[in-house]
């Protein structure tokens, strides 16, 4: 059994999720950057998306397997993890409401949901 996984309790797993969903349209999304801080986007200023695997992969074999670029009218959003598509879905959707990454070491126990290592936002500085 893996450590980490038995060492979280049930509350503990709780608070390792990367994409925070509802049914409901969200007006706004709120992305934890690693730079620590929160940033706050119209779900309206949603602009598009690419996802592809992540060419670092073929110079370090430890960086995450894909990446995801946001982009919005006043910002870019780049994403690096596993199983992304989910979020380009609940942006199409209207109900991604929040993300955040983890730590690596809890993937193993995340049940369901992308898996967000890295979140770096680059606002636009031309407004």
């Amino acid at each position: 059994m893996n450590t980490i996984s038995s060492e979280l309790k049930d509350a503990e797993r709780r608070h390792q999720w990367c994409l925070d969903t509802h049914h409901l349209y969200s007006a706004s999304i709120s992305i934890l950057a690693d730079d620590g801080r929160t940033y706050g986007f119209a779900a309206s200023q949603y602009v598009d998306f690419v996802h592809e695997a992540n060419p670092e992969m073929q110079k370090d074999s430890d960086a995450p397997a894909e990446r995801m670029r946001l982009r919005f009218a006043t910002a870019e959003v780049m994403i690096l993890g596993s199983g992304l598509e989910r979020i380009a879905r609940a942006l199409s959707e209207g109900q991604l409401c929040r993300m955040k990454a983890i730590s690596r070491r809890y993937a193993g126990v995340l049940k369901s949901g992308p898996m967000i290592f890295s979140i770096a936002v680059a606002p636009k500085n031309d407004l």
